[in-house]
């Protein structure tokens, strides 16, 4: 597998993954070609896929998601890392009855923080339960954003020429491919990628599961994940747009 780019500033991560197959077609069938994709990968991966699996479904009841993801590789974090300011009393802009009724909604709703940011530093902390401000939390979907400041980044570093470089450039697999070789990382970023959207599925072969959780979702994504529409058409709500960047 080739990386398009290294650990960037230390808070995101841009790599644009390359596996070693091809893919000659698009499907619209997320459930058959899990199946038989499933053939290719070790059997050890496929037990952990299921494992995985299974703990998403268990934390439906809970409502808390999975508790922890398990990254390809590690990403270091800053060492002049920072606590976020707080802003003192006089110098907050937002009203407290208006803060003290968003921290009612989050604590309402199982949240487990509630941190407001407005101009240069928080405005409002809460954490709820047994969480502290020193533990860590899974940050599931505020990782979609921290991917366009990883693709500014690596424009202004020169490893992206533009918004409008084909992605193709950087996962070799699809050019010339109908709908991926139009692909751009514009359309990643705003989600017009023209792949599958993301949807609740609860069967253990279908795509989305897999893409989510198998421990070669990288090459799932690059390999068996359909499009199904052009790319830069239509707006869908995805993770796989996502998980290509980063």
């Amino acid at each position: 597998m080739q990386r398009l780019l290294k650990p960037l500033v230390g808070i995101a991560v841009l790599s644009l993954l390359v596996s070693a197959g091809a893919n000659g077609a698009d499907s619209t069938n997320g459930a058959d070609s899990a199946s038989r994709a499933a053939a290719q990968y070790s059997a050890a991966d496929e037990a952990l896929y299921r494992e995985r699996f299974q703990k998403l479904q268990d934390s439906f009841v809970t409502g808390l998601g999975l508790e922890e993801y398990d990254p390809l590789e590690p990403v270091p974090g800053d060492p002049a890392y920072r606590p976020l300011p707080i802003k003192p009393p006089q110098a907050r802009s937002i009203a407290e009855t208006a803060l003290t009724r968003a921290r009612d909604y989050a604590a309402s709703n199982r949240s487990t923080s509630l941190l407001v940011w407005r101009g240069d530093g928080l405005e409002h902390v809460s954490h709820f339960g047994a969480t502290t401000a020193d533990q860590l939390q899974a940050s599931r979907s505020l990782a979609k954003p921290m991917t366009a400041i990883a693709v500014g980044r690596a424009i202004a570093l020169g490893k992206i020429r533009s918004l409008d470089q084909p992605v193709a450039d950087f996962i070799t697999e699809w050019r010339g491919l109908p709908r991926k070789s139009t692909l751009r990382v514009r359309h990643l970023l705003d989600m017009r990628s023209g792949m599958l959207p993301q949807s609740p599925e609860t069967g253990v072969e279908h795509i989305l599961n897999r893409a989510y959780l198998h421990p070669r979702h990288d090459d799932i994504l690059i390999n068996e994940y359909p499009f199904v529409d052009e790319p830069g058409t239509r707006y869908e709500y995805s993770n796989a747009t996502s998980e290509l960047v980063c």
